[in-house]
């Protein structure tokens, strides 16, 4: 990172969690090039959910998920 990239951080981390939350938001908004991105996101939750319904997908829990990852 530049100096003024690690400037403007440090700037950002000494502000509080409801501060440093609304700018994360407004930088993970810019970053959405898509100007259908919550209709693409509502599309994707609506097919997961179809799969899970479906038997096509079973889920698993998180700490079976997360058990799995750390064991690689």
């Amino acid at each position: 990172m530049t100096t003024k990239t690690m400037s403007i951080v440090n700037q950002a981390l000494s502000l509080s969690a409801s501060e440093r939350a609304n700018i994360a938001q407004l930088l993970i908004q810019s970053l959405e090039t898509s100007e259908s991105y919550e209709e693409e996101w509502l599309d994707t939750v609506e097919q997961r959910r179809a799969d899970i319904l479906s038997g096509k997908v079973t889920p698993i829990k998180w700490n079976e998920l997360k058990d799995f990852v750390y064991q690689q």
